[in-house]
């Protein structure tokens, strides 16, 4: 505001010196209009209250007008036009177009300025089921500062239509303060268009730290610019009780955009998520360390009814996310029920950097619910997951249900293991508050044109979570193991890097879920392929569950398959590859280590089977197979039990 007056000033400063009918006309049109005291106007559609000066037009602290429509239930209609002019709203100004009484609808805001600040309030709000009004703001540049407060909602907030709010400006736009649209979405008869919507549209948009937006009730919210946008705030698109969230929108035609404040297009009580997308055309999505993303069901206080959630896109030339070590920066959880424990279904979270490389650094994304979500991570460069971060696709733990899906697809990927936590994961239900039915594991997707890259610190000695892991339920059925694939063009590599020189870290699991009755769930499948491969002190794991604590009775299981080829060299150092039944009657597992054309060395590494039905262990390559210590086996299990088969291969 300092700024702004220095700069009138030094115009009016200016015109003196041009002469006297210069200054008169200045200073007669500057001062055309300043409110500072209560004044009553009335204003229709068709003939609205208009408010001109090309300079300055001033509400002040102790200025209020009121715009009625003349039939004593709806808010009245305004312009305010100060095209090449300032437009300034103080703290405790108002500007107000809002119904005259109950059910009543909100009238119209319209501003147009080449410079606007609000400090104030601008209002068009239904009353009790009333629609909201519209409040439109055409500016070269627009602020609105901490004690800012612009709202076209529907009566009672959520009886009635939202209105609508909408700032244009050719230059910036800052906002801070609060900006509401709340109510009821459809279509709102006071200016025939979709109710509850903000829309924000600039040459580069500022969402301030303090600032909170919301088109509540299940809006649209969308900002557009054409020079980055940065949210600092809060904005929200949350459902009500009876609507999903809406539809959250940033789209950056150039620059980047940062999210550093809190997103959410969330469910409410046991409705569904909501979207949330960010798009920076040319520039970088960025989530910083204190960004939150948040597209989950609601949360339902009152009844078992649970939403499903919704879905968070971020697609940039890069992709950027930061954590801070303890929140989860993007969730798509399906609702919950704190009466039941039941869940709904988790949805989709798609990170994608088209022209470059998505970057993960101590971040975490989950999509967790009655069944995991969807998780998708594409580049076109590289993807770096580095830090203790994690991204997780499991099944909720109120009921049983299966793994979702996790897919990264780049030309490299990078992926610097959690110390302590899978890095990977998308489990069925591990601990059901209601056991009853099977949830399988899912499935984990690596595929690069290039390398894979895997590097792993244990926390300590005693760590046995895996990298990648995708076990079934532990549950009354048992889940089975889900998949994991990872596809190299040239090499793939993991090295485990713990001070204990003897630990192996367990890279990948498809272990089957534990069972208390019938049989416990199947081992799943691990494949890996790439060009050439090195595993050092790795474990891969696609065995059969094993019984739950306490249960005696022989269950069995099926074991499940580990495939590792490659066109040239397979190296495994220090590595465990197994696949075992569970129980006497568990059917028996695959092993395959394959190499098309290079050697297979194994140095002391143990690949087996255990079962009591016939197993398959085969080692084939057309160059040479050299061990140094280890063991290749397929044995049975128990007095009588049957061992499987082991097949060397070779050229040489």
């Amino acid at each position: 505001m300092l700024v702004i007056h220095k700069l009138v000033a030094k115009r009016i400063a200016a015109s003196i010196a041009i002469g006297l009918y210069t200054v008169a006309m200045i200073q007669n049109s500057w001062a055309d209009f300043t409110l500072n005291t209560t004044s009553v106007k009335t204003g229709t559609a068709a003939s609205p209250y208009v408010i001109n000066d090309n300079n300055l037009i001033h509400i002040q602290g102790n200025g209020y007008l009121r715009v009625i429509n003349g039939d004593g239930s709806n808010g009245g209609h305004v312009q305010l036009n100060a095209p090449n002019g300032l437009i300034i709203i103080d703290n405790g100004g108002t500007v107000d177009a809002s119904a005259q009484s109950l059910g009543g609808s909100g009238g119209s805001v319209q501003i147009n300025g080449g410079t606007v600040v609000n400090n104030g309030r601008i209002w068009a709000n239904g009353s009790g089921s009333g629609p909201g009004g519209q409040i439109f703001v055409n500016a070269g540049t627009f602020s609105q500062g901490a004690t800012g407060d612009m709202s076209a909602y529907g009566g009672s907030q959520s009886a009635g239509l939202g209105g609508a709010i909408r700032v244009s400006a050719s230059d910036t736009i800052t906002v801070d303060g609060k900006m509401r649209t709340s109510g009821r979405t459809g279509t709102n008869p006071t200016y025939n268009g979709a109710a509850n919507q903000i829309s924000l549209i600039g040459n580069g948009v500022t969402i301030a730290s303090s600032a909170n937006l919301g088109a509540l009730g299940g809006g649209s919210l969308t900002i557009s610019s054409r020079n980055g946008i940065t949210q600092n705030g809060t904005i929200s698109v949350e459902g009500s009780g009876t609507t999903s969230g809406g539809f959250l929108t940033m789209n950056a035609t150039s620059g980047n955009i940062d999210l550093n404040g809190l997103t959410t297009a969330r469910g409410y009580q046991s409705s569904n998520g909501g979207h949330i997308v960010a798009l920076a055309n040319r520039g970088t999505v960025s989530v910083g360390s204190t960004g939150r993303l948040d597209a989950n069901g609601g949360t339902n206080t009152s009844s078992s009814s649970v939403g499903r959630a919704g879905s968070v896109t971020l697609q940039g030339h890069h992709v950027s996310l930061t954590g801070n070590g303890t929140d989860v920066n993007v969730t798509a959880n399906g609702g919950q029920s704190t009466l039941t424990g039941q869940a709904g279904q988790a949805g989709t979270i798609t990170l994608q950097a088209t022209a470059g490389d998505v970057t993960m650094t101590n971040a975490k994304l989950v999509a967790s619910g009655r069944h995991g979500g969807n998780i998708d991570i594409e580049a076109t460069g590289q993807i770096r997951l580095q830090g203790n971060g994690y991204v997780a696709a499991n099944a909720a733990n109120g009921q049983v249900g299966n793994g979702g899906t996790i897919t990264l697809d780049a030309s490299d990927i990078a992926i610097t293991a959690h110390g302590a936590y899978e890095t990977l994961v998308a489990e069925g239900t591990q601990n059901p508050l209601n056991a009853a039915g099977q949830g399988n594991g899912g499935s984990i997707s690596l595929t690069a044109s290039r390398t894979i890259d895997i590097d792993s610190t244990a926390d300590n000695a005693g760590v046995k979570t895996a990298v990648m892991s995708v076990r079934g339920s532990n549950s009354d059925q048992a889940g089975n193991g889900g998949r994991i694939y990872l596809k190299a063009g040239t090499t793939l590599s993991f090295d485990e890097h713990q001070a204990d020189a003897q630990f192996k870290r367990l890279l990948a699991n498809a272990n089957g879920g534990q069972a208390h009755q019938g049989n416990n769930g199947g081992g799943g499948l691990i494949q890996m392929s790439a060009g050439s491969m090195a595993l050092n002190r790795a474990k891969l794991d696609a065995s059969a569950g094993f019984n739950q604590t306490g249960t005696i009775a022989d269950l069995a299981g099926d074991a499940g398959t580990v495939a590792l080829r490659t066109a040239d060299a397979l190296a495994l150092v220090n590595t465990t590859v197994t696949a075992n039944a569970s129980g006497s009657a568990g059917g028996g597992g695959q092993l395959l280590l394959e190499s098309t054309h290079g050697d297979i060395v194994l140095t002391n590494t143990f690949a087996g089977l255990l079962s009591n039905a016939q197993s398959h262990l085969d080692v084939a390559t057309g160059g040479n197979i050299t061990q140094f210590g280890g063991e290749l086996y397929a044995r049975g299990v128990g007095i009588a039990g049957h061992g499987g088969n082991v097949t060397l291969a070779f050229g040489n």
